[in-house]
């Protein structure tokens, strides 16, 4: 477009800065934000300081996406949302049920997304009380009932929360329970080690007519792992690509892997690996080592370690891991040959 001499306009900006946010181009926001600040549209464009202040904050820069919100002349609930969004994303709960707080003072009404990143915040930071405070003004709004991304929020955060009571009250009022509902119900019980919880849980899912996705199977493959269900695990295992077409990935796999190393089948763990589609990941690797070091089965931890430091030479797990797998004290020995063969 600037080839042929057209000059981008605010909405061209927009745009850019909107698949910036969704890419995490940093580099392309900051120097597009550079040339707003030139043209000093910000002074009279506050719908495209939000969209910069959400670009910032999807990129977790949070100090600019703060400054930014601070300089706004005329704050909305979208830009206090943005900035919030931002806060709890990366792990910043008390910043983010701050500015919520900031907002309502200011005399703002949270709308649907603000509540879900405030029931996020609290859900990251334990924050327990503020989140039975928050519930309350969702249930004055009615939207339990009429907004099902914020009745699954609730639902998933009082799982994490280990308030499983709580979590399953505001499920069964769900209008429509949705794969994500049942999945955060699960999760919860798995949480809390009630595996059996899980498990029944599945069950009346699919009795519901509704289909597991993904992220269902992982937290059904942990449960089973938790509980040394090996056999479960392949019943599982197989229904996912051959009754639900989900092809397994690293996380599944994983759990497997983690299931055979907890009931002590290490070689099997190992062989299983190998069959991985996908390369392995260090936590595969630190699966293998955990169970390793509590069966002292010492040849396959060191092969385990091996390829861990193949992936990361400074896997500082992998190293606390193999020292527990090395009970006769020559942890030094096995790092000095390790690092020197993958040097």
């Amino acid at each position: 477009m600037q080839l042929d001499g057209v000059p981008p306009d605010p909405v061209t900006y927009i745009c850019i800065l909107k698949a910036c946010g969704s890419l995490g181009a940093l580099s392309v926001g900051q120097d597009i934000h550079a040339e707003i600040e030139r043209q000093g549209l910000l002074r009279t464009d506050n719908v495209l300081g939000n969209i910069l202040l959400d670009m910032y904050s999807r990129c977790g820069i949070l100090a600019t996406a703060q400054e930014l919100c601070d300089g706004l002349s005329d704050r909305s609930v979208v830009s206090w949302t943005a900035l919030m969004r931002g806060y709890a994303e990366h792990g910043h709960g008390e910043e983010a049920l701050q500015c919520l707080e900031r907002m309502q003072t200011e005399g703002l009404v949270p709308n649907s997304v603000t509540f879900v990143c405030s029931l996020k915040a609290c859900s990251g930071i334990g924050a327990k009380d503020k989140a039975r405070g928050i519930h309350m003004e969702i249930e004055k709004r009615g939207l339990v009932g009429t907004d099902p991304v914020v009745a699954n929020t609730l639902v998933d955060m009082y799982a994490r929360f280990g308030t499983l009571v709580t979590a399953q009250l505001v499920f069964d009022r769900l209008p429509v329970q949705d794969v994500v509902a049942w999945t955060a119900l699960m999760a919860g019980y798995a949480q809390i080690g009630e595996s059996e919880s899980v498990f029944c849980t599945y069950d009346k899912m699919l009795r519901q007519g509704v289909v597991p996705n993904a992220i269902t199977f992982i937290v059904v493959l942990r449960a089973c792992s938790q509980s040394g269900s090996y056999g479960l695990s392949q019943t599982y295992f197989e229904a996912m690509s051959r009754r639900f077409g989900i092809i397994p990935g690293l996380e599944h796999h994983a759990c497997i892997i983690d299931l055979l190393g907890r009931v002590g089948h290490l070689d099997e763990a190992v062989a299983r690996i190998d069959e991985i589609p996908v390369s392995p990941n260090c936590v595969v690797w630190h699966s293998v080592l955990s169970a390793c070091g509590k069966s002292g089965h010492f040849k396959c931890g060191n092969q385990a370690f091996e390829q861990a430091l193949c992936l990361d030479v400074k896997d500082a797990v992998a190293y606390a891991l193999m020292s527990g797998v090395c009970v006769d004290g020559n942890f030094k020995n096995v790092v000095d040959r390790v690092l020197s063969h993958n040097m």
